[in-house]
């Protein structure tokens, strides 16, 4: 009988000790969850929040621009990028709806096929391809030339990026948020579904990670030339399964509350669209943009500046170096942070703290990144969890030029 007794009663401590696993697991999924930005006054700089790289039903898309557009008010986002894949039919139907839509500016782009991946080109008023198995240099100098902006589209997701060492290019994705969570394990990916019905937002959460590999090819870029970093969200609002079945997940909601790009303008936006197109595109052109991993928090109060007595200069600046300039780094909410600077991708300083001064002594590229720290409970070192990435600052002997002029 002795047997019989201990099977029930190690039954009960493994159903226990199970229960507690899932409990903890939740609390760690917990410690994710989406906080609230605190109120801060205005400081002199508009933070324009959007969502970049989109897809419609006019390509391989689940829903309507209408539907892309209510979903980006409820996201609080001024301003939308779509990038259809590239055919003349979905560009010239796209574009028909280019402009303000219920108060959100919507702005056609293309996705682009070429040898070496995918391309997202921007501020083109026609489709452009590439011309047979080498015309991946023509195409990006017609780009180029005709004043549009092309971006390395997903470089290491299911399209990896393979032509390193041709130009002009003038950005790359950092973040692709569809990468994000393609690129976990089962487990991982397992262990967000189970928890996505009761904490969505922090269930995504856990899916995001530093884009270590990402973040090398964009600072081994930058050594040849001002290269845009930008976060994009890929968004399908579907997931196509076998013939035309398909889920519609994640949604354009989700997406576009996951990860964005903060272009950075000295005014708002007007309300006239071309103008304000005009002006996001040599916003994102110049570098003066960061970007915001929003599921944690809305990312509106970061300054990342270089100070010399009476100048200043923002992300993208190209500054020839003298003594007495510093970087200085802010940011303000409602989590506890950590601030990391980089000079040529190695991490230079590092402070928990809303603050961070350092005094610049040797010419280089600077970037700053800004980790929230998230601690399930209060005797447990928290967990630094990648929150904004600035674009560079060029601190130089000598003035650089853009790798897409």
């Amino acid at each position: 009988m002795i047997f019989p007794f201990f099977s029930h009663r190690w039954k009960r401590v493994a159903a226990v000790a199970a229960a507690a696993v899932v409990a903890l697991n939740g609390l760690s999924v917990w410690s994710q969850r989406p906080q609230t930005a605190p109120e801060k006054a205005p400081d002199g700089q508009h933070r324009i929040a959007g969502a970049i790289h989109i897809h419609s039903r006019f390509s391989d898309g689940g829903g309507t621009i209408e539907e892309i557009v209510a979903a980006a008010r409820q996201a609080n986002l001024q301003y939308v990028i779509l990038t259809d894949h590239n055919d003349a039919l979905p560009f010239a139907l796209a574009k028909q709806y280019e402009g303000y839509r219920d108060g959100v500016l919507v702005i056609v782009g293309e996705e682009v096929n070429t040898s070496a991946g995918h391309l997202l080109v921007l501020n083109m008023d026609r489709p452009v391809e590439q011309q047979g198995a080498n015309g991946l240099p023509a195409l990006l100098d017609t780009i180029a030339v005709s004043g549009g902006l092309s971006f390395i589209a997903h470089p290491d997701g299911r399209r990896p990026w393979t032509a390193w060492s041709v130009g002009p290019l003038h950005g790359i994705e950092v973040f692709n948020a569809d990468t994000e969570w393609r690129n976990d394990g089962p487990l991982e990916l397992l262990n967000a579904l189970f928890w996505l019905s009761w904490m969505p937002q922090a269930a995504m959460n856990t899916l995001i990670d530093r884009p270590d590999s990402v973040m090398a090819r964009w600072c081994a870029l930058l050594k040849d030339g001002p290269v845009t970093g930008i976060g994009s969200v890929d968004a399908h609002a579907r997931i196509p399964l076998f013939g035309d079945w398909a889920i519609s997940f994640p949604s354009y909601a989700q997406m576009f509350g996951l990860i964005g790009t903060r272009i950075v303008l000295d005014g708002p936006l007007t309300g006239d669209a071309d103008a304000d197109r005009a002006r996001l595109m040599e916003a994102l052109h110049a570098g003066r943009c960061y970007i915001a991993v929003e599921s944690f928090e809305r990312a509106d109060r970061f300054r990342f500046e270089w100070v010399c007595e009476e100048d200043t200069a923002g992300m993208g600046a190209q500054i020839v170096w003298k003594t007495g300039g510093r970087i200085e780094t802010t940011v303000v909410s409602s989590s506890p942070t950590r601030l990391r600077l980089f000079r040529d991708g190695e991490p230079v300083k590092e402070i928990d703290g809303a603050t961070l001064t350092f005094p610049i002594s040797l010419p280089g590229l600077y970037h700053a990144e800004v980790y929230q720290l998230r601690r399930v409970f209060p005797f447990v070192n928290p967990t630094p969890k990648l929150w904004i990435v600035s674009n560079p600052i060029f601190i130089q002997t000598t003035p650089l030029q853009n790798r897409g002029d």
